[in-house]
This record gives C-alpha cells, structure tokens and sequence, in this order.
C-alpha cells in the first residue's frame, strides 16, 4: 500500500512538471490560440463577387459624393436595406460633420471670439447636424448589394447600399445655414447691451459671412 502512494505521488509529480513545461514552452513562443470562427455561412448574394464600390468611401466624382452604408443582420433583406441606408445617412453625416468641424476650428483662430459666444465645439457640432438634417432628403441610393446568411441564430440578411448626393445640395445647405447665423449674430450686436457684447457679436457674424464664402467642400 506504501508503494503504491509513492508510485501516485510520483505520477502526480510528473504530470505536473509536465504540465508546467508545456505552459512555458506556450508563454515563449508568445502564441495565442485564436478564438473559434463564427458558425456562418453565405449562402446567397445578389451577385457573383461583392461589387468593389463597398470598399470606396467617400468618393467625390462628377459632382456628386458617393458614401457606402452596411446594414447589421436582419431577419428580412428589407429591414436590412432600411439598416443600410441609415447607416450610410449616418457616414455622411459623419464626413459633413469632420469638414465643418476643421471649418471652424481654421476660421475661428483668426477671429477673436469669446467661447461665451460661440463655441467652436458645440457649434460646429450643431451646424452639422443641421445641415445633415437639411440634406437628408436629397441623398439617392443608386446600387445596392444583398448577402444570405446562415448564422447560429438562423437565417439573416445582411445589405450594402452605394448612396451619393449632389454637392450642390450640400454647398447650398451649407451656405443657408451660414447666412442665417450671420444675420443672427448682426441682430445681437444690434440688441448689445455694451461694447464688448457687441464687438463680440459683430465679429461672430464676420465669422460666419467668411464660412459663407469659402463653401465646405473643396
């Protein structure tokens, strides 16, 4: 009975050192085992190959600017286009959003505006906003790309969609928005309480006159 507790205890002891040496030998060659790929599998596209047009974005050509929305999983290939289009509203938005942003932050170093009177954050923030929501309606979805998946969960859609918009619709959005914030800032400095109020909103509504002129898109 005696040996055979040594015998175990020795058995026990070699496991673990063997053990221990294949954890280490894991450790120094840095490797990872990668986690197991999803159970998917495409059993369906509106076309032989996945357009290339779903990899460019955004694309300016011929007066238009293109933006590519890919929709999460859907039950239905219809609520996967709805999915789509919103999410390529939502990388035009974006995109207006960064180039006003960099409008703002360019023209309101020259100005010396007072953050209580116009944030350049909050502000550039707003006006893209408002211009996404002005141009919304002009955006036209000219070629789409469906997928039929089978996943762990069941069958599900999946949607690319190519949108674009005239940049003439959003220049003259732009320019709309501008004007009217410039004609705002005027009437405060009329309704100025002092000099510096003022002076401070007469030079926000030449803020707004020089982001009229320059358009946002180059």
């Amino acid at each position: 009975m005696k040996n055979l507790n040594i015998k175990f205890a020795l058995l026990i002891i070699t496991v673990f050192l063997l053990g221990g040496c294949a954890s280490f030998g894991v450790e120094k060659s840095g490797h990872i085992d990668p986690p197991e790929a999803a159970n998917e599998t495409l059993i369906w596209s509106s076309s032989n190959e996945r357009p290339s047009w779903t990899m460019d974005e955004p694309e300016k050509k011929n007066n238009y600017l293109s933006f590519v929305g890919l929709s999460a999983t859907h039950t239905t290939e219809k609520g996967a286009r709805t999915d789509a289009r919103r999410s390529a509203v939502n990388n035009i938005s974006s995109y207006i959003g960064t180039l006003a942003k960099d409008k703002f932050q360019n023209a309101y170093l020259t100005y010396g505006l007072d953050s209580s009177v116009m944030d350049p954050t909050s502000s550039s923030r707003q006006f893209g906003k408002q211009l996404t929501a002005n141009i919304v309606s002009r955006v036209k979805t000219k070629k789409w790309y469906s997928e039929k998946w089978s996943t762990e969960t069941g069958i599900g859609y999946r949607v690319f969609v190519l949108a674009k918009i005239p940049e003439d619709a959003i220049t003259e959005s732009y320019k709309d928005a501008a004007n009217r914030l410039a004609k705002n800032a005027q009437n405060h400095a009329v309704d100025a309480a002092n000099e510096t109020a003022k002076r401070q909103a007469e030079l926000a509504s030449e803020f707004w006159r020089q982001m009229e002129s320059e358009g946002l898109v180059d």
